[in-house]
């Protein structure tokens, strides 16, 4: 709050067998992106592009949740 850098740690736990399906989350979220058209095609760094968000909610039909914890 007050613009010094701060530490967080992001927490994935997937159940029921969704492990496998995590690493695809971001990737699905930006393909969905940029279908929308809302953003070029092109190679780069998706942090602009991309929320967590977008990434959570293609969690949201698999046993996979997620927290931020201070550090």
């Amino acid at each position: 709050a007050d613009g010094a850098p701060g530490h967080r740690r992001w927490a994935l736990l997937a159940e029921r067998g969704h492990g496998p399906d995590g690493p695809v989350m971001a990737a699905a979220a930006m393909v969905r992106k940029l279908m929308s058209g809302c953003c070029a095609p092109g190679a780069r760094l998706a942090l602009d592009d991309l929320q967590l968000a977008e990434v959570e909610a293609e969690m949201a039909p698999y046993a996979i949740t997620t927290k931020i914890e201070p550090l």
